[in-house]
């Protein structure tokens, strides 16, 4: 068996030391809102793929911190890591495998979520932070999935404005499989989704009631 890399020791140390995390997604949904001060005030600030090419130009909606990032490591990602946009303490968690990652990375085969393989990067995310028990608060921030069509297509008014500031592409994903499995992520009693997000997700992934007696948790 392959010893763990530095970068899997430092993501296990970082989810064990923490009780607060903040797993932030790119949602436009988030434009204009004033929650980047609540963000930044967890434990532990989690961003998604080119998500963390966002505290810069939004950090007064999606915070400034940027302690760990899931990423698929893709081309756009690697260009903005290589012209020094990260800090060197931030702890990258790679979902791709068949990659050869430099040992400051979290290796995927490492995860302590192995059966989340299929799902996208910001559910592993937040299946692998359940896995932590010391953890007693998990925040989602600006999340959304493709609307469930027959290619899965994501609509122009979902990510367009950040997208085209940041210069960022998307790809299409299956939603299914991963709707299904943050519909069982917010179940636990530890998970808060920030109102405005529960708001985007029943609207277009009908991942939540309506009509809820409380819009905050879940």
């Amino acid at each position: 068996m392959l010893s763990k890399t530095e970068g899997t020791k430092r993501y296990e140390a970082a989810l064990t030391a923490c009780d607060s995390v903040a797993i932030v997604g790119p949602a436009p949904h988030l434009v204009g809102k004033g929650c980047g001060k609540e963000i930044d005030g967890h434990e532990l600030v989690v961003r998604i793929n080119q998500g963390s090419m966002l505290t810069s130009s939004y950090a007064a909606d999606f915070g400034s911190r940027v302690d760990l990032v899931y990423t698929d490591y893709n081309s756009i990602f690697r260009r903005f890591v290589a012209k020094g946009n990260l800090a060197d303490d931030v702890i990258i968690v790679s979902t791709r495998d068949g990659v050869q990652h430099p040992a400051s990375i979290a290796d995927a085969r490492f995860q302590v979520t192995r059966e989340t393989d299929n799902l996208n990067t910001g559910v592993r995310a937040c299946l692998d932070a359940l896995k932590f028990t010391n953890i007693h608060r998990i925040s989602v921030y600006g999340f959304s999935f493709y609307v469930e069509a027959e290619k899965y297509a994501l609509p122009e008014s979902e990510y367009l404005n950040i997208r085209l500031a940041e210069g960022i592409t998307t790809e299409i994903h299956r939603q299914t499989p991963n709707v299904q499995a943050f519909r069982r992520f917010a179940k636990d009693a530890r998970v808060y989704v920030h109102p405005l997000t529960k708001e985007a997700l029943t609207k277009t992934n009908r991942i939540f009631p309506e009509k809820s007696e409380d819009s905050s948790r879940v």
